[in-house]
C-alpha cells in the first residue's frame, strides 16, 4: 500500500537530516509563481511600514476589543506585512502537508485522536482483495503489503492521480482520493474523505516516517509512530485555533524572519493558526 508529488524539499531533508526552515521557505517550490514569489520579495513584503499598529511583538494589544481587532489576530498586522506572510506560509504548506485518504468515519477519528497503526481498522489493501481484482499469483503479495498495513499510517503527497512517463510506457499512480475511494469500500455505507496533516522534518523524524518501500511513486510515505492529532488539520470551515501544526508554520516563520528580515515582528500562536487556516484547501471540496 502507498500513500505521497514532486520531489518535496523536506523529503529529501528525512533522509539527510534536520536543516535549515529559513533556507527551506526561501527556496521557490515546484509550480508557476509570480515575481512576488521569490524570496526577496517575500522578505521587503513582509517589512514593517513606519505606520504599523500592532505591538512590537506583533500581536493585537491586549485592550483591543473584537471590532478593533477584526475578530482576527492578523488585522493587527499591517497589508504590506500580510503579502509576505501569506507568501511564507504558502511555502511552509507546500513543502510540508500529507494527504491521506481514508474511509469517513475512521478519517473524522483520526483528526479527534491522531493517527496510530495500533489503532488502524481498515487498508485499501482489504478492498482490493475482498473484490477480487487480483490475479490468483498476486494474492500472496497482497497478503504481504495487508500485514504491513496495518503496522503503519500511509501518506502521499498529491490529492489526484498523476500520469508519470517510464521509459517504456505511461503510469497512472494512484493519489489519496483514489485511496480513500477504497477505503470506502471496506465499509458498508462508507464515503471516502481526505486527511491533511503538517509533518515537518522534526515530526518526521519522531514518528519514523521513511518512503514506502511498496509503492512506485517516490512521494508514498509511511510511519510506525503515532501522529498526534494536533498535525492533523481539522477542517478549513472550523474555527482557527492554535495546534502542533500551527505552531510548526509559527516557528518556522519566526526563524525565517529572524534570520532574514530581522526587523520585522515575530507571529504570534493565533496569527500562526489564522494564516495556516486561511492556507489549507478545504476537505469538503475534495469529492
Amino acid at each position: 500500500m502507498a500513500m505521497g508529488q514532486e520531489e518535496p524539499i523536506q523529503h529529501r531533508r528525512v533522509a539527510a537530516g534536520p536543516g535549515d526552515v529559513a533556507t527551506q521557505l526561501a527556496s521557490p517550490v515546484n509550480e508557476p509563481r509570480s515575481p512576488r514569489a521569490s524570496a526577496n520579495a517575500a522578505i521587503d513584503l513582509a517589512r514593517p511600514t513606519s505606520g504599523r499598529s500592532s505591538s512590537e511583538d506583533g500581536r493585537v494589544p491586549s485592550n483591543a476589543s473584537p471590532e478593533a481587532s477584526g475578530s482576527s489576530q492578523l488585522s493587527a498586522i499591517p497589508e504590506e506585512a500580510m503579502l509576505g506572510l501569506r507568501e511564507l506560509t504558502h511555502r511552509f504548506y507546500r513543502a510540508y502537508v500529507f494527504y491521506q485518504g481514508a474511509e469517513k468515519e475512521a478519517a473524522e477519528q483520526r483528526r479527534r485522536e491522531g493517527m496510530d497503526p495500533a489503532e488502524k481498522k481498515e487498508s485499501s489493501v482489504d478492498a482490493v482483495l475482498r473484490f477480487g481484482v487480483l490475479k490468483e499469483e498476486d494474492r500472496e503479495k497482497y497478503g504481504r503489503e495487508r500485514e504491513q498495513a496495518y503496522k503503519h499510517m500511509y501518506h502521499i503527497r498529491h490529492k489526484d492521480d498523476v500520469k508519470v512517463r517510464l521509459p517504456d510506457r505511461e503510469v497512472s499512480l494512484p493519489g489519496a482520493k483514489r485511496y480513500a475511494t477504497l477505503n470506502a469500500m471496506t465499509k458498508q455505507g462508507g464515503a471516502p474523505k481526505l486527511n491533511r496533516s503538517i509533518i515537518t522534518v522534526r515530526v518526521a523524524q519522531e514518528i519514523g516516517l521513511e518512503r514506502d518501500p511498496g509503492a512506485l511513486q517516490s512521494d508514498a510515505f509511511r510511519h510506525a509512530g503515532r501522529l498526534e492529532a494536533g498535525y492533523v488539520l481539522k477542517s478549513k470551515k472550523s474555527l482557527a485555533e492554535p495546534s502542533a501544526a500551527s505552531e510548526e508554520l509559527r516557528a518556522a516563520i519566526n526563524q525565517f524572519l529572524q534570520a532574514r528580515a530581522p526587523d520585522v515582528a515575530p507571529i504570534d500562536a493565533q496569527q500562526a493558526a489564522e494564516l495556516l487556516k486561511a492556507e489549507q484547501s478545504d476537505s469538503d471540496d475534495d469529492f
